[in-house]
């Protein structure tokens, strides 16, 4: 597994867990609606699935769904392919179409579509083209997801683009070319107190963030595409004449009052009529830029009462170990602590392996707390990120297994990424099988796991630094030799991240 290997496309390579099928039931449970049974077989489609990592990644996670990736870019497909491998799962259909070749394709009817940043960069004839679709494929009762550049957040931020793209107009057709052109005369406005920026905190806020990421990533998000925004009436009105409900956001925070605005606002969201005044008044509140929204076709509702027994059953794990926890978060303008003490014995249990509300409520630590008070203070941790609903109860690995002498990936997709992806971006994608979910590794981590596979234990600093040296790479670590460095940051890993990777079952020992 040489870095020779890798591909180098710039964009795209993210697993993206608010797109698997058991998150986006886990958000219609929440906001009352029935979700769909993944257990017997289920249908998926990514519309726009770039270079495939989360729709290759998903059919992994789920043998028994069928799972179809369709994109527009021959080279987003011929990627996804690669991701796929020699060993591509069955279950997986890549396709190159274009979003007005939708409704002549031969396509079967889903439980689950998912359109991630699509919307945005289409325009309106291609928006009634996934909007027929959508009609016309989705099961009744069936989930669709639908992130977009969102109103009021970006009125500061369009007329800023489209200074850009005048500016770079009769240039080169080079869109990395075009972007690094655009961003310099925009820095050049910023610096130098343009009008629009001392008057749009907003807009100058846009280029610093654009200036911190690479050129290739700008000039796919501001040069590859047309780009619009919406208020959420507008997307809310475009599902709803194709027969879909507003069910609730893949952002959690958004679907609690107490925490999806400053609390001064809390009564204004309170007494709001309807859903849609609920979100239009938040994204008001919050000058919203970005939303990712999910609707349920037909909208079938589950009482409160079906909705605890689904929330209750429902395996919760933590995505890293008690100790790496954080216990306050911030969205936005609010900050959620994890303060009481239910929250740091939930935190505690969890972190070391998934469990139910069924099971926590039956532990006598938690037995004078009662299952509503546990799914609520569960809710809260979810929004948080740190918790997310399992597929399954995962257990916490033995002495033995942490400290094995060497040891073994366990999945072809998590293989195909570190042979493709290794050090080419700053996080790389993993799965986890038994808890059906994917993790993001900062990419040091996952080169610590791959040594740790290629490697015997004594001997696994010595390949990071040979690997980090064959890619031209340094620790960045100032005051210490590099090979110190190393061998600290692997001790940390083992500390840190190995017990995670282990429970999940990315990892296990060899032999």
């Amino acid at each position: 597994m040489r870095a020779e290997n890798r591909i180098d496309a710039p964009y795209n390579w993210g697993f993206y867990n608010q797109l698997n099928p058991q998150f986006l039931n886990y958000v219609c449970t929440l906001s009352g609606h029935a979700a769909r049974p993944l257990a017997e077989g289920f249908s998926y489609c990514d519309l726009g699935c770039g270079n495939g990592a989360t729709i290759n990644g998903l059919a992994r996670l789920f043998p028994q769904g069928r799972f179809t990736g369709i994109d527009g870019a021959s080279d987003y497909i011929q990627n996804a392919v690669k991701l796929a491998g020699e060993n591509a799962p069955s279950n997986l259909d890549l396709k190159e179409l274009k979003l007005t070749q939708l409704a002549t394709a031969e396509l079967p009817q889903f439980d689950f579509v998912v359109l991630h940043g699509v919307i945005s960069r289409i325009d309106p004839a291609e928006l009634r083209c996934i909007r027929e679709f959508l009609r016309t494929n989705v099961k009744p009762g069936g989930i669709v997801y639908i992130s977009y550049n969102a109103l009021p957040g970006w009125a500061a931020i369009l007329p800023l683009i489209d200074m850009m793209h005048g500016h770079v107009r009769d240039l080169t057709d080079d869109a990395a070319f075009k972007a690094q052109a655009a961003l310099d005369f925009m820095r050049v406005m910023k610096d130098n107190d343009a009008g629009f920026f001392n008057d749009n905190a907003a807009a100058r806020g846009f280029v610093e963030a654009l200036e911190s990421q690479s050129i290739h990533h700008v000039a796919h998000d501001l040069f590859s595409a047309p780009l619009s925004a919406f208020y959420f009436h507008q997307i809310d009105a475009e599902l709803g004449g194709a027969g879909f409900t507003y069910s609730g956001n893949a952002l959690l925070n958004l679907n609690f009052v107490d925490i999806a605005a400053p609390m001064v606002f809390g009564d204004t969201l309170r007494k709001a009529g309807t859903r849609l005044e609920f979100e239009s008044s938040g994204d008001l509140i919050r000058n919203q830029d970005y939303r990712q929204d999910i609707y349920v076709k037909g909208g079938a509702a589950i009482d409160e009462a079906e909705q605890l027994s689904v929330l209750a059953t429902i395996p919760f794990g933590a995505t890293c170990v008690a100790d790496q926890f954080d216990r306050a978060v911030t969205f936005g303008d609010v900050t959620l602590q994890y303060k009481a003490d239910i929250f740091s014995l939930l935190i505690e249990y969890l972190s070391e392996g998934a469990k139910t509300v069924e099971d926590l409520k039956d532990l006598d630590v938690f037995s004078s707390y009662g299952p509503e008070l546990i799914v609520d203070a569960v809710k809260f941790l979810t929004a948080g990120g740190q918790l997310t609903p399992f597929a399954a109860r995962t257990e916490p690995p033995s002495d033995r297994a942490l400290n094995a002498p060497q040891y073994q990936l366990k999945n072809p997709f998590n293989f195909n990424m570190l042979k493709l992806r290794l050090l080419a971006q700053p996080t790389l994608a993993m799965i986890s099988p038994g808890a059906g979910i994917g993790v993001e590794l900062a990419m040091s981590d996952a080169l610590y796991a791959l040594c740790s596979v290629e490697a015997p234990r004594d001997q696994v600093a010595d390949w990071v630094f040979q690997r980090l040296a064959e890619d031209g790479q340094q620790t960045g670590i100032a005051g210490a030799s590099e090979t110190k460095a190393i061998a600290e940051a692997l001790e940390l890993f083992r500390t840190t991240r190995l017990p995670k990777l282990l429970e999940l079952g990315i990892l296990a020992p060899a032999g």
